[in-house]
């Protein structure tokens, strides 16, 4: 028995955990940067849908308010001018409340959860049998040959 060689066996599978965990962070960074892009492309839609929504709200109101006012008699001018107030004050409920479904976005809740899967099947994984990612690269390759 060498000086040296006892200690061989640990410092391949501490590479191979050291490798396997790279490639968790690499898979996990590429992840993050996929979800921000969701979020920014979903945060752009709501604002847009949110633009959208006050200049609909403002031109129904006024337009409304002007047909009202001059369809009806002088005596109920001031009941049509609430009435035709409240419609498109509902629709720009029902458009703001849309919009405040629509930003609700969990940024990274798939990340973690893959992540914590990540943890466990690292904590799961053997090292008395080799590496993980040895493996994994050893299935891939005969799979490659099939």
């Amino acid at each position: 028995m060498q000086p040296g060689q006892p200690f061989a066996g640990l410092s391949a599978r501490l590479r191979a955990i050291v490798a396997l965990l790279g490639d968790v962070v690499h898979t996990r960074l590429a992840l993050l940067a996929a979800e921000i892009d969701a979020l920014v492309s979903a945060s752009l839609r709501a604002l847009l849908a949110g633009l959208a929504a006050l200049t609909l709200a403002a031109i129904a109101l006024l337009s409304a308010l002007a047909a009202m006012l001059m369809a009806v008699p002088e005596s109920f001018r001031a009941h049509s001018a609430a009435i035709a107030a409240l419609v498109p004050a509902v629709i720009a409920i029902g458009l703001f409340r849309w919009v405040a479904r629509l930003s609700r976005v969990s940024a990274f809740s798939a990340s973690l959860d893959e992540l914590r899967r990540d943890l466990s099947e690292l904590r799961d994984a053997p090292l008395s049998s080799g590496s993980r990612a040895a493996g994994t690269a050893a299935d891939q390759h005969s799979s490659d040959r099939r």
